[in-house]
């Protein structure tokens, strides 16, 4: 196979590894902050699930892959590829492949993890019924609002910073979710952090010590939150 020749004029030399890590490195930062809170409450409370185990994997993925991108950037990533050693290029492609499997494999998990946290909080469907998937008649999301969202994506032209952020955000997204229980925990009257917690299965809603914790009021608030900015 004949070898790739190099552009003339070669492209400057930039280097753009330091500011995948800068960025990913501060997402990061707050994914592990942000999960540390979380399991630290949901523990207090006795209220811990599946949605929580799966984000704690989620997370450690994430370090998994910001650890192996430290290792890309040591030895050429970000750089063109003209500028750096044909062994460095070719590590660097095997690293790249790691880190692709490690994205793929948290991005999955982080959906479950969502998933859970909504089965948790809301027993009803969005969309109604569940054959509108392959009739095309039922209620659904507005169209528009997954739409909007493509615009997010077209000024990044880092496609590896994209990606850290599209999963440590989404990471930090749904630690968030539950900053009402944070906040109660925290706040809740009298000051203690000591108590019981209970899941009620009858309104599929959280509650410690007599405070509602989350209930499907806050997925439907939400919900038409999201509607009403589209449609408005």
């Amino acid at each position: 196979m004949a070898s790739v020749q190099p552009p003339n004029p070669l492209p400057p030399d930039q280097n753009v590894g330091p500011i995948l890590l800068g960025i990913s490195g501060t997402c990061l930062a707050l994914v592990i902050i942000t999960t540390s809170v979380r399991i630290w409450v949901r523990t207090a409370l006795r209220s811990s699930g599946w949605d929580d185990y799966t984000i704690v994997i989620v997370t450690l993925l994430g370090i998994a892959r910001y650890g192996v991108q430290v290792g890309q950037v040591s030895i050429g990533n970000g750089r063109h590829r003209w500028y750096i050693e044909p062994e460095d290029y070719v590590q660097n492609n095997k690293l790249g492949w790691v880190a692709q499997i490690l994205l793929f494999a948290s991005i999955c998990l982080l959906k479950i993890s969502i998933l859970l946290l909504l089965l948790r909080i809301k027993d009803s469907r969005r969309v109604r019924p569940v054959s509108a998937y392959w009739t095309g008649v039922g209620e659904c999301w507005n169209p528009r609002i997954r739409i909007y969202y493509i615009y997010a994506t077209i000024g990044m032209y880092f496609e590896s910073i994209w990606s850290n952020l599209e999963l440590y955000l989404g990471i930090v997204g749904a630690n968030l979710a539950l900053s009402r229980s944070i906040f109660a925990y925290f706040f809740r009257e009298g000051g203690t952090t000591k108590g019981c917690s209970v899941y009620n299965s009858a309104d599929r809603s959280l509650v410690a010590d007599d405070i509602q914790i989350a209930g499907p009021e806050d997925a439907d608030a939400a919900v038409d939150a999201a509607e009403r900015a589209f449609t408005a």
